[in-house]
C-alpha cells in the first residue's frame, strides 16, 4: 500500500532527500542551505522553519539512517536455538548493514568532518550508545538465558562491531573490494568462534 503524505510531509521529505544528496556530494563543511534549498526546490526560510541549522538537518539524516540500521538487525535472541547459528545470522545482517551504499556515503561525510571538528556529532553518538536495541538487545537476550557468560554486553558489542567494520565497512570507505562468498563466510565463522570461545557457556 502506497503511503500518502501530506503536503508538509512531502516537503520535509524532499528537504531531507536533497540535503543528503548535497552533504554526500560536497561534504558537511561545503554544503550550504542555499544549495540544499535549490536542490529541494524550496526557500531557505522553509528549511529553517523545520530545522534550526545545517547541523540539525544532518543529525536528522543520520538519525534516520541509524534507525534504519537498528531496524535491520533488531531480531530477538531465541533461547531454544544454537548460539553460533544465531550469531552467524546476526553477524551477516550486521555485515550487510554497515557495508550498504547509503551508510558508506554518509560515513565518509562524518569521517571527513570529524577530522576538522572532533566534537562533530558527539551528542548524537552519545544518544546512540544509550539505545538498547539491535545487537545490544540480542546480546542481552543471550546473556539472560545463560548462553553468553562472564562478559559485559557493551564490551562484547564493541568487539563485534569493530571486527565487522574492519572487514566490511572500512574497505568500502576506501573504495576497496570486500570479501564475498566463501571468504566472507570464513571471516564470519572466525568472528563467531572468537566471541563464543571467550564468552560462550
Amino acid at each position: 500500500m502506497t503511503e500518502v503524505l501530506t503536503r508538509s510531509e512531502k516537503k520535509q521529505r524532499d528537504i531531507v532527500t536533497a540535503a543528503e544528496k548535497i552533504f554526500i556530494e560536497y561534504g558537511f563543511a561545503q554544503a550550504s542551505m542555499n544549495k540544499i534549498a535549490e536542490e529541494a526546490k524550496v526557500t531557505k526560510r522553509t528549511i529553517y522553519q523545520k530545522y534550526e541549522n545545517k547541523q540539525a538537518l544532518f543529525d536528522a539524516i543520520m538519525r534516520d539512517q541509524i534507525d534504519s540500521m537498528f531496524a535491520q538487525i533488531n531480531i530477538p535472541y531465541d533461547s531454544t536455538r544454537d548460539l553460533k547459528e544465531q550469531m552467524l545470522e546476526m553477524l551477516a545482517l550486521l555485515w550487510d548493514t554497515v557495508s550498504e551504499e547509503r551508510h558508506i556515503k554518509l560515513k565518509r561525510v562524518v569521517i571527513a568532518e570529524y577530522v576538522r571538528d572532533p566534537q562533530f556529532m558527539s551528542s548524537l553518538l552519545a544518544d546512540i550508545l544509550q539505545r538498547d536495541e539491535g545487537l545490544i538487545s540480542w546480546l542481552q537476550g543471550s546473556i539472560d538465558c545463560g548462553h553468553i557468560v562472564n562478559g559485559d554486553k557493551w564490551l562484547i558489542f564493541e568487539f563485534i562491531v569493530g571486527l565487522i567494520e574492519r572487514f566490511s565497512e572500512l574497505p568500502r570507505i576506501y573504495n576497496q573490494p570486500i570479501a564475498a562468498g566463501e571468504k566472507k563466510d570464513n571471516i564470519l565463522n572466525e568472528i563467531a568462534d572468537l566471541i563464543i570461545c571467550q564468552y560462550g557457556s
